[in-house]
């Protein structure tokens, strides 16, 4: 089955936008040059986004690239917005499906076939993967997420659980649904890979159920390099930008309501003491809230104060220890309790 949808057309286009970390996207490359057995069904799409470093590393490894893999590689004339980039990458893919992959992102071993034969047994809609978070130096380090083995068949619930879940780097997606206009009406806010949510919300407010997916295999190893964006500035302008042009360009009824409900369910978790604590001890400084988002800042001017005590009193690492035993044992304790 897997090789008839390569006869015409490679069935998953792994597609990667690189900028001046050419060894780590020589990394990324090779743990798809290590697994032959999936080859036949995917293609691999490169643009380097006119990259000041030096590319002769990566370069030389695409001359040695297996004989049955499909490989592209493209540099762009000149340097591209993050957006434009990943436009410009995915209208270069053939596949049916599109994978997005970090350059410094690579997949685990002997699990690429994995993918493949997910990909032919459900032929879903979306599929959002766990996976590994590694160092700078590929040491384990922990997991990226824990979301739970599961297919979605309606679309509410779905946007709901995983319209934040959608990680570059874990993301694989039918390749219509990247389609030009839903990818430009997200152009400048720094996620308009994630256009697929758009498509999907217009064509299942009519047609009903979908398959959206949460593999039951890891399937990625996702570097958490030191990062040069300010995560104050993330989650608190740059989202709820991207829920705004969510919710101009949704058609109206139930795809707006659904963004609206998401919008309500992002701002509770962000500006709750846990949330706020996480981002004060990994080093934001919150008080610039009052220059990012004034209005924020003014309705949680109490929780970062209480959060900053959770910090500096030792309350918050508490917590954060205690945390994985809840998420263990709370379903087993809710349980209990509706049996009786």
């Amino acid at each position: 089955m897997i090789a008839n949808y390569c006869l015409s057309r490679p069935l998953i286009s792994i597609c990667m936008p690189t900028l001046n970390r050419c060894d780590y996207a020589c990394k990324a490359l090779l743990s798809i040059y290590n697994q032959a057995e999936a080859h036949h069904a995917i293609e691999v799409t490169i643009s380097n986004n006119c990259s000041d470093h030096n590319y002769d590393l990566l370069e030389g490894l695409l001359d040695k690239c297996p004989e049955d893999l499909s490989l592209g590689y493209t540099i762009q004339k000149n340097r591209l917005t993050l957006d434009e980039h990943m436009h410009a990458l995915v209208n270069l893919a053939k596949g049916r499906y599109v994978y997005y992959l970090g350059d410094d992102d690579y997949f685990l071993d002997e699990q690429l076939i994995l993918l493949v034969e997910l990909v032919v047994r459900y032929l879903p809609d979306l599929a959002i993967f766990n996976g590994r978070l590694v160092d700078e130096s590929g040491e384990m380090i922990g997991k990226h997420f824990y979301l739970p083995e599961k297919i979605y068949t309606c679309i509410n619930e779905a946007f709901l659980d995983l319209r934040d879940k959608g990680t570059f780097g874990a993301v694989l997606v039918r390749r219509e649904y990247l389609d030009d206009a839903s990818f430009k009406a997200l152009i400048g806010t720094s996620h308009a890979y994630g256009c697929f949510w758009l498509s999907l919300l217009r064509v299942y407010n009519s047609l009903g159920s979908c398959c959206i997916i949460i593999p039951g295999f890891e399937l990625v190893a996702l570097r958490m390099a030191e990062k040069s964006y300010s995560k104050l500035i993330v989650y608190f302008r740059d989202i709820p930008y991207e829920l705004a042009v969510y919710q101009r360009h949704l058609p109206p009824g139930s795809p707006q309501r659904l963004n609206y409900a998401f919008a309500r369910r992002y701002y509770r978790r962000v500006t709750s003491f846990y949330f706020l604590a996480s981002l004060y001890a990994s080093g934001s400084p919150l008080h610039e809230l009052a220059n990012i988002n004034p209005s924020v800042y003014m309705r949680t001017r109490v929780q970062i104060l209480i959060s900053k005590i959770l910090v500096r009193t030792g309350f918050y690492n508490m917590l954060c220890k205690l945390k994985p035993l809840f998420k263990l044992w709370l379903p087993e304790f809710i349980r209990m309790i509706k049996e009786r």
